[in-house]
């Protein structure tokens, strides 16, 4: 049953306004890419990186995410991903990844025809008529919208995000004064932002507290 629910063609309604190109082009630093250090308190898990290609109206994301939790120096979980994203003119108009999370498979492929999403998922088949964003995180508009789509399995996820006021953090050799934001829901992470550009993140896997630090 649960199978067959996956399966079917859901459709979602939201009031959530598309972004424009320049809205896009405000979260993209002038070095064109986004570099984490990820820790596990004191214990340095890997890297988190995005590469962004501007062409004209459209913007080609890429991410490579590869971490691996060691207990007593021995690898005891990795989790690697590899996702591409397009947007046209502020729409997010196509996606896919591919992710390995300790030995299982998951992928997602997204295409937007007219107003609807198509995608397919490992964890998630169907259409959305929303104005969709992936948890890629880098887009500052995503955090005037409720519905998330899940790079690593296409499920949509339904959050709320609070402003929460500006903190100092660390980024690359130095600390910068960026707005956090605490997003609830479906997701419970916390996500920085200098100006538009996002800065830094802090979320649980199982029972660690992971923070990510800018080079």
């Amino acid at each position: 049953m649960i199978r067959l629910l996956a399966l079917i063609l859901f459709v979602f309604a939201s009031n959530a306004q598309a972004a424009t190109h320049e809205d896009l082009l405000a979260s993209i630093p002038p070095e064109k890419q986004i570099v984490f250090n990820a820790y596990n308190g004191r214990s340095l898990l890997g890297t988190h990186k995005l590469f962004f290609d501007v062409q004209g109206n459209t913007i080609k994301v890429r991410t490579e995410i590869d971490l691996k939790f060691k207990v007593l120096f021995v690898t005891a979980y990795t989790y690697e991903m590899r996702t591409e994203e397009t947007w046209t003119n502020g729409q997010f108009v196509s996606f896919t990844s591919s992710a390995d999370d300790n030995g299982e498979k998951e992928s997602v492929s997204m295409t937007r025809q007219g107003a609807v999403s198509r995608i397919n998922g490992s964890g998630f088949k169907g259409e959305v008529s929303e104005v969709l964003y992936p948890t890629s995180y880098w887009a500052y508009p995503a955090l005037k919208t409720t519905g998330w789509m899940s790079t690593q399995s296409g499920k949509i996820q339904r959050v709320a995000v609070k402003p929460r006021g500006t903190e100092s953090l660390k980024s690359g050799a130095a600390a910068v004064q960026a707005n956090r934001y605490d997003v609830s829901g479906d997701l419970n992470m916390s996500l920085w932002f200098n100006g538009r550009v996002w800065t830094g993140a802090r979320f649980k896997v199982s029972d660690n507290n992971i923070l990510y630090v800018r080079q």
